[in-house]
């Protein structure tokens, strides 16, 4: 695989590919975006011979596109960045708002707690980023960016995480 900086991809209409490592989408402001980045996600890993990965990568990019649509702002992009032996995702949104990321301390919730709640609000919200945070084994995180994908850069922020590829696809190289 190819050492690819993680950089902001140049602006350019959506779906769009930048290169062989780079790939960005621009997503509709709306509940299907959910289903369509997670399809997109797992076309391009598994497109990138990294179909391991396609599972985790779903699940996590369905967190990160509905805490997105639920809790920022347009404009929203979808970027896959495949770097060294791991691929990275982030889910960029129009809110230049950091959101608290997990330290690691990810409580865990038994069937007594559960019951114990009487706030159903409690149940519903909080754990996606728990979520990402487990699956990416702690590898991931937000930061400022420009949006890619509009007639002009926004300013805006990127949820990333990143996955390892498993070493039999970290060894031969992938399939791209």
């Amino acid at each position: 695989m190819t050492n690819t900086a993680i950089s902001d991809p140049p602006r350019t209409g959506a779906p769009a590919r930048h290169s062989p490592d780079v790939f960005v989408w621009a997503l509709r402001p709306q509940a299907q975006a959910v289903k369509t980045a997670r399809e997109l996600a797992k076309t391009t890993l598994q497109a990138w011979g990294m179909t391991a990965l396609a599972s985790d990568a779903a699940l996590a990019v369905s967190e990160l596109v509905t805490n997105a649509i639920c809790h920022a702002c347009p404009p929203y992009e979808l970027r896959l960045h495949l770097v060294d032996d791991a691929v990275v995702v982030e889910v960029v949104d129009g809110l230049t708002a950091l959101p608290p990321m997990p330290t690691g301390q990810v409580a865990e919730l038994t069937l007594e707690d559960i019951d114990g709640v009487d706030d159903m609000q409690q149940l519903e919200g909080g754990r996606g980023l728990d979520v990402v945070y487990r699956l990416s084994q702690g590898r991931c995180g937000a930061r400022f960016t420009n949006t890619c994908t509009t007639p002009m850069a926004l300013p805006a922020k990127a949820v990333w995480f990143a996955l390892a590829a498993p070493p039999s696809a970290a060894d031969s190289g992938g399939t791209r």
